[in-house]
């Protein structure tokens, strides 16, 4: 299979012009036409809707995006396992985890890993946690580290931590709170009548807000949306409003004009695991991981509820 031409209608569907899409992809806009032309001659039907300035999927084209992108997926998985298949002898834990887990969590228990099984390499995936569970149904990865799997029959979940969502806001911001540690303690309701920076409602904590926003039974006037943890961190900052943040996030970094606080409500928070499949022939290289994970959570000298 070309995946050449998967990747070209994407990116035309992407760009909406043929135009744009040639000069991304580095090839002519004529060599582009005609591969195009050629798909849907193929196909029997056409993908897209020319315009005079801009170009749109039909019906059938839809379906051939999604079938295209999920079939680029597949192959970079299968990619993956034979890659694993091919490298023989060499052994490789492949462990997933969100960015922020990744560079917050994994550097330190890596090097007592590498000084306990030095015959074993590591490959770091970095990926939000929906796609990390299809990594590991599928092979791609050995070990999540993230949300339990409600799948008690096929997976194991070793408990590492329970993860509080902190409350942060800008300095500038009066939020009126109890002396507590390692945190000052906050009722969600001072939530109330603030600016609200949020992550976008694919993200488990942006659906963690929003929820937490309609038990209050308030709207914000004022929202900024987005999709990366970090920006959120920095537009808090800017005193552009109060969001949730999840504990790693400030063992990762805190920003001196950010203060953070802990809720009364206990409940605003989740366990975070070390996931990996029963049976799975890696897994004595993953005990021992998790091992070394556990170990630096316990000594990393923040405050996390160990579990």
């Amino acid at each position: 299979m070309n995946f050449n031409k998967l990747r070209y209608v994407i990116v035309v569907a992407e760009e909406g012009s043929i135009t744009k899409a040639a000069k991304k992809l580095y090839i002519s806009q004529p060599s582009l036409s005609q591969c195009i032309r050629s798909i849907e001659e193929d196909l029997g039907t056409e993908l897209f809707i020319r315009g005079k300035s801009s170009i749109t999927l039909t019906q059938a084209g839809q379906a051939y995006i999604e079938w295209a992108k999920a079939t680029l997926e597949s192959a970079k998985q299968l990619e993956n396992r034979l890659s694993k298949i091919k490298a023989g002898a060499a052994r490789q834990l492949d462990i997933g985890a969100s960015w922020q887990r990744s560079a917050a969590l994994l550097p330190e228990p890596i090097d007592r890993f590498y000084a306990r099984v030095p015959d074993c390499n590591i490959r770091i995936h970095e990926e939000l946690n929906i796609k990390l569970h299809e990594f590991l149904k599928n092979d791609v990865i050995d070990l999540e580290i993230g949300i339990p799997n409600p799948d008690t029959v096929h997976y194991v979940s070793v408990p590492l931590f329970q993860e509080r969502f902190l409350l942060a806001a800008s300095r500038e911001l009066y939020i009126p709170s109890t002396p507590a540690s390692p945190f000052p303690k906050v009722d969600k309701e001072v939530i109330r009548g603030k600016p609200i920076v949020i992550l976008q409602e694919d993200m488990y904590l942006g659906r963690i807000f929003r929820n937490l926003l309609t038990d209050l039974n308030y709207i914000p006037t004022k929202i900024s949306e987005c999709h990366n943890i970090e920006t959120v961190h920095k537009l808090v900052s800017k005193n552009a409003g109060v969001s949730l943040l999840p504990d790693v996030s400030v063992f990762h970094r805190r920003l001196a004009d950010v203060n953070y606080y802990m809720f009364t409500d206990e409940s605003l928070g989740r366990i975070v695991a070390a996931v990996y499949k029963k049976n799975s022939p890696k897994t004595s290289d993953i005990l021992n991981f998790t091992a070394c994970l556990k170990d630096y959570i316990r000594s990393c000298g923040y405050p996390f509820t160990v579990v």
